[in-house]
């Protein structure tokens, strides 16, 4: 065309195209194969690693294509897994490849660049790196399907950030770190990575710090390491420090971690910084999980359970469980027990709470902290109060009213009130020494005085008993807070009293009736007056005692406490019986049965039907006694009250040796004896010996009976109770007659009748009852040898 109408002939350049359309298209350049790039990206080991052998093994064996390994901040979980994909890497032939997610920065990595990262380390040019994240995923699956490759994912934030980074290839494997644990990655093997034990925590501080120190000072190595939790990165950053500073004492720097407000600072050197880590965790939580963190750091309970943290951010129950939980994903709380007493119980690790604690202190006004923590005491006193509907003698409970308005059953566990008191105690403890701190004197008095009326009286926990008095008391002097001095007073006699240091006892019942006066508060007065008047009964003061109590029964008779009347019946009754005054005695003991039984209290009931069936016994009554006694043992048994149990063992032995089948009784007798011990009680170990005894020499042993009453005597010796002592002697004069040792028989028993007269005791009136002698085949067989 161009020839025939322009006269023009083509070009050479449209001639060679006109060629090639002719010929075809040209054959493609073949690019030449390059070798598939193996990656060899894992950090470098950390040369002083220590300890984690379990992990490391459950790593090694895992046959999971993901292990994701999960803990608090500076718990070691980076090195961890560093540490053990250097240790596998022979296994992974087509190399490894890592990258730290940073899931615990405010800006994570996005998992679309993380695998364009993958993709070039893998050999894919940059031209040919898909620009979707679902294309590079894709391609990064293709890459790894048929190769045997590690993939490190250190730091990870969530599942959604990781699930585009596993490798689909059967033979690769996925080590994953995490601050939270990834509960919803399928497949996957989780490892919790926990605080080090103290022999691998110590072992790491020595070869940090070097030269032999952490030998040559033991001990103060020991402090550092507690002071630090344990925690990996705490005991590495000590250890740089001491590195730092050879010409410092261990001694030096565990003094200086020993000051909460400053161990936090001393936990800091060069990059590494404990309080910069728990940081990073702090700022991800939602609002409602860094307020229930700061309330735990600076109330700074050793552990807690739900209602605890519901009263302390003002949430529901249920509420409260999901913050609980999600602190624990957190790695911020750690779960001690599930499904428990309670429900679940949580605690922070010593250095979490301190981050806290500061925390609180900077973000939350004193006065909205401070409430908080009464609110926990006010709720505290509540539950105690419910949970110990079945315990004795909470007389004391209700002396101070409150104008807290609290329904407990927003809290109620349904756990028996004794085990909800062993799980609560070391909490309820702490938040009585808290209050007293934070001057909230009249709260402490009430939750202390609580306690005291339930879970310690029951179960002899003495040091608990003696630190929230002690702590509380302080709080009210120095607010000159005579009321709730008057209140812990009586409490703290009562302690003396339950540890047999009776003279005590009655010293603080006295300061407790002077503060009382001093207030005008009658009905404190009547029920120290109470509990003065069966410490002066047990202390041989009997005519004193009858005196108090009379003094005090025109209040008691018109107490509003439902528990007064029953329990000055049962006093007055024992008062009686010691006195010998059977008749009067036995008219009281029967009231405060009925009394007790008419609110309901069957620990009361069995309380006083025992002491019903001691008046009996001393009347010589046995059959009655031994009914009294029986009905007792039925109602405590299944109550498990196990040292008031023993009482009710050891008074229906003395029954039964009198009718002559004490032997019968001689195990639980024994059992009996060692509750006593179990338990710490002084005066019961002396009883139940005395009782032994009797039983010897009713069964024809006397010189075993002298052992055990001589036994007995160093106790009443010992508890300062010589009317106890008195009584003792009268039977120890028993076992010596019979072993033909009339001379001392004589001796022991004037010096026990002379005791009695001067304590106007029953026994000074008492003709010497004959004791029914066990049949003599029975009492010579060889059961008795």
């Amino acid at each position: 065309m161009l020839a025939d109408e322009l006269g023009v002939e083509p070009g050479a350049e449209l001639q060679a195209i006109r060629r090639q359309v002719l010929s075809g298209p040209p054959a493609p350049e073949v690019e030449p194969v390059a070798a598939p790039v193996v990656p060899r990206q894992l950090p470098v080991d950390i040369a002083d690693f220590t300890g984690r052998a379990d992990e490391l093994a459950r790593i090694a064996a895992s046959t999971a294509p993901i292990v994701a390994l999960a803990g608090k901040p500076g718990a070691g979980k980076s090195a961890l897994a560093i540490h053990s994909g250097l240790r596998l890497r022979a296994r992974f032939a087509d190399g490894e490849l890592y990258v730290d997610l940073r899931g615990s920065d405010s800006t994570p990595r996005q998992s679309i660049e993380v695998l364009g990262q993958f993709l070039r380390a893998l050999g894919v040019g940059e031209s040919a790196v898909p620009d979707t994240l679902d294309e590079r995923a894709a391609l990064y699956r293709s890459l790894l399907a048929d190769r045997t490759l590690l993939v490190l994912l250190d730091n990870a934030a969530d599942e959604p950030q990781v699930r585009p980074l596993l490798p689909s290839g059967p033979n690769c494997l996925c080590l994953i770190t995490s601050r939270s644990r990834l509960s919803a990655l399928a497949g996957a093997d989780h490892i919790d990575v926990h605080t080090l034990s103290e022999p691998d925590a110590l072992d790491l501080l020595a070869r940090l710090v070097g030269g032999g120190r952490t030998t040559r000072e033991s001990e103060q190595a020991a402090e550092i390491v507690r002071l630090c939790g344990r925690l990996p990165l705490a005991v590495r950053v000590a250890g740089a420090r001491l590195a730092a500073r050879p010409d410092w004492p261990l001694a030096r720097l565990a003094e200086r971690l020993g000051e909460q407000r400053r161990v936090l600072n001393e936990l800091r050197v060069g990059d590494l910084e404990v309080r910069g880590s728990l940081n990073l965790s702090y700022q991800a939580l939602p609002e409602r999980e860094r307020l229930a963190l700061r309330r735990l750091g600076w109330l700074g309970t050793p552990d807690f359970s739900v209602w605890l943290l519901a009263v302390l951010t003002g949430a529901t129950v249920p509420d409260a469980e999901d913050i609980a939980e999600s602190l624990v994903d957190a790695q911020l709380v750690d779960i001690t027990a599930r499904d428990g007493v309670g429900g679940g119980r949580y605690r922070l690790h010593d250095l979490t709470r301190v981050f806290a604690w500061e925390r609180a202190e900077d973000e939350e006004g004193s006065a909205d902290l401070v409430a908080a923590v009464a609110q926990v005491a006010e709720c505290g006193m509540g539950l105690v109060n419910h949970a110990s509907g079945g315990t004795p003698v909470r007389l004391l409970s209700s002396v101070l009213s409150t104008g807290f308005r609290l329904d407990v059953s927003d809290y109620v566990s349904e756990a028996p009130p004794l085990a909800w008191f062993d799980a609560e105690q070391a909490a309820l403890v702490h938040v009585v020494e808290r209050a007293s701190e934070l001057h909230l004197a009249g709260v402490a008095a009430r939750l202390a005085t609580a306690l005291c009326s339930s879970s310690f009286a029951i179960s002899n926990h003495f040091t608990q008993w003696w630190r929230t008095h002690t702590a509380a008391l302080q709080a009210a002097r120095r607010a000159d807070d005579v009321a709730s001095q008057g209140l812990l007073l009586v409490g703290l006699g009562w302690l003396r009293s339950e540890q047999d240091r009776l003279d005590e006892a009655i010293d603080y019942y006295d300061q407790a009736l002077a503060a009382f006066e001093q207030v005008h508060d009658e009905r404190g007065s009547m029920a120290t007056q109470l509990m003065l008047s069966s410490a002066q009964r047990e202390l041989g003061r009997l005519t004193a005692a009858l005196r108090t109590i009379e003094q005090a029964w025109p209040a008691l008779m018109t107490a509003t406490d439902p528990e007064a009347i029953p329990r000055a019946h049962h006093i007055r009754g024992t008062i009686l019986t010691e006195l010998g005054r059977l008749p009067e005695a036995l008219r009281f003991c029967d009231q405060a049965v009925a009394a007790y039984d008419a609110i309901g209290d069957l620990h009361g009931v069995a309380l006083a039907l025992r002491s019903t069936g001691i008046v009996h016994r001393a009347a010589d009554r046995l059959d009655q006694a031994a009914t009294c006694c029986e009905r007792a043992l039925a109602i405590l048994r299944p109550i498990d009250d196990h040292l008031m149990t023993a009482y009710a063992v050891q008074a229906l032995a003395k029954v039964r040796i009198r009718q002559g089948t004490g032997w019968d009784m001689r195990e639980s007798l024994t059992q009996a004896h060692r509750t006593c011990h179990d338990m710490q009680d002084g005066f019961g170990q002396a009883l139940m010996l005395r009782t032994l005894g009797e039983l010897e020499l009713a069964v024809g042993r006397p010189a075993n009976a002298v052992e055990h009453l001589e036994n007995s005597m160093r106790w009443w010796t010992a508890l300062s109770l010589p009317l106890w002592h008195a009584r003792c002697q009268r039977d120890l004069a028993h076992a010596l007659r019979a072993l033909g040792r009339d001379g001392e028989a004589d001796l022991v028993h004037a010096e026990a009748m002379a005791v009695f007269l001067r304590h106007e005791s029953r026994e000074a009136r008492e003709e010497p009852k004959a004791r029914k002698p066990f049949p003599a085949p029975l009492r010579d067989s060889a059961q008795f040898l």
